[in-house]
């Protein structure tokens, strides 16, 4: 059964990372389902088990320290999480919403790219009730969770962040939202010409070499 433990218990309750391995622990990993890795709370402590790779994903990830306990995690809970092939970081989008991001690209100063998938897609993983969606962190009556293999190229979505900001914004929504857009590019005269001119209306923002083209743009303004 997956213990459900707030997330101010498991800050303070002093988690050991080197604890020694169960028993329970150890038969699960043989099991193809689950994965080394690691998950950060939110005061900084690493604590590394097992994730589940195939329940885990963009809105909680599925974890079982080495006492052999299963616990849930929402991203609102964690700094972030690895399952020893990615690595998630936790990242705002509004006020009290977060997701579990992974990074896309790294190669501009200013603003990084990451990717998620659209909330609306369901992975079929949906075998909790209610009551059991009260998971660590935060109740989110929208769960949508699953790992990213099973996610389709039409529900990926990337976010921007700028080095000098907390949220995660979504590309789509700055395009879809002129003034948004133009208000969000505001030092790049060019990009925001080209998005009063509608020149992005046609572009698919769900592939990542055209995102890259747009921050060109945005990188060249940018320079000193």
């Amino acid at each position: 059964m997956i213990k459900y433990i707030i997330i101010t218990f498991l800050i303070f309750s002093g988690l050991a990372t080197n604890a020694q391995e169960s028993k329970k622990y150890q038969k699960l990993l043989s099991n193809p389902n689950y994965r080394a890795g690691y998950i950060t709370l939110r005061n900084g402590d690493k604590i590394e088990g097992l994730i589940h790779y195939f329940k885990s994903g963009y809105k909680e990830v599925h974890f079982v320290d080495k006492s052999g306990e299963k616990l849930i995690y929402t991203a609102r809970a964690l700094q972030n999480y690895s399952n020893s092939r990615y690595t998630y970081v936790s990242g705002k989008v509004k006020k009290k919403k977060y997701l579990f991001f992974r990074e896309a690209d790294n190669s501009y100063k200013e603003v990084k790219i990451y990717q998620t998938f659209a909330d609306t897609f369901q992975s079929g993983f949906q075998s909790y009730s209610d009551e059991q969606r009260k998971v660590t962190g935060a109740f989110d009556d929208t769960y949508t969770n699953g790992n990213e293999e099973f996610y389709g190229e039409n529900n990926r979505v990337y976010y921007l962040k700028k080095a000098d900001e907390e949220l995660f914004v979504s590309i789509e929504k700055l395009f879809l939202n002129k003034e948004k857009g133009k208000e969000y590019f505001d030092s790049c005269p060019e990009l925001k010409q080209k998005i009063e001119a509608n020149e992005f209306d046609d572009v698919n923002l769900k592939d990542l070499k055209e995102v890259l083209k747009i921050l060109d743009i945005y990188q060249t303004c940018i320079k000193p």
